[in-house]
């Protein structure tokens, strides 16, 4: 061979290892931004579920309460989540009548006086977090002082639980977060139980 044959086939090795160097450089730089992408793409994931979980920690989730002690009968809307919320619409339902006090779907045999109940108006009502209002609540106590003996009071607190059956409430309720930012506007349905409170929310 030449040494101009030789000199070419140098220039051409010389040219071939540049090419590959630079495949390789460029097939790394594209696995180094796939890479980030992906890991920027997880990071931004990551701070989204982060941000919904810090938001849903900070809004309220209202439920229903009881009394465990004999001889009273106490039904109690709560919030047990960490935000106030505002309840805008409250109804308590049962064989189609529709009301604003839980009291009027009771009816008993006997002129019965209830230890507490509150009355919804349509305007909001503020409820913080880890606070209850009584929906209702007749005691024992309570019936003796109006002159009740304990046979009738036994009657009365049995007719309690007998009407509770099949009364259904149902709430709309906001959160405090400004309106457009993620704030919250559910309702709440459910059936009245002797037994235990379901509280089941959907979106409205």
């Amino acid at each position: 061979m030449s040494p101009q044959n030789r000199n070419h086939l140098v220039e051409w090795l010389q040219i071939g290892a540049n090419i590959g160097s630079l495949i390789v450089a460029v097939v790394a730089l594209t696995i180094t931004f796939n890479t980030e992408n992906r890991s920027a793409e997880r990071f931004r994931e990551q701070l989204a579920q982060s941000n919904e979980i810090a938001k849903a920690n900070i809004r309220p989730l209202l439920d229903l309460g009881s009394s465990g002690f004999i001889g009273v009968k106490l039904i109690s809307l709560q919030n047990d989540g960490l935000g106030t919320a505002v309840v805008k619409k409250i109804n308590f339902t049962k064989n189609e009548k529709s009301v604003l006090n839980l009291a009027e779907l009771f009816e008993f045999k006997k002129k019965v006086v209830w230890d507490n109940f509150y009355v919804f108006t349509n305007s909001n009502y503020f409820l913080r977090a880890g606070e209850s209002v009584p929906l209702l609540n007749l005691t024992a106590e309570g019936l003796r002082r109006q002159g009740y003996n304990e046979s009738k009071i036994t009657q009365i607190l049995k007719e309690f639980d007998t009407q509770l059956k099949g009364i259904e409430i149902q709430i709309k309720y906001d959160d405090l977060q400004p309106m457009g930012s993620d704030s919250i506007n559910q309702w709440g349905q459910t059936r009245l139980n002797i037994i235990f409170f379901a509280f089941n929310l959907k979106l409205a």
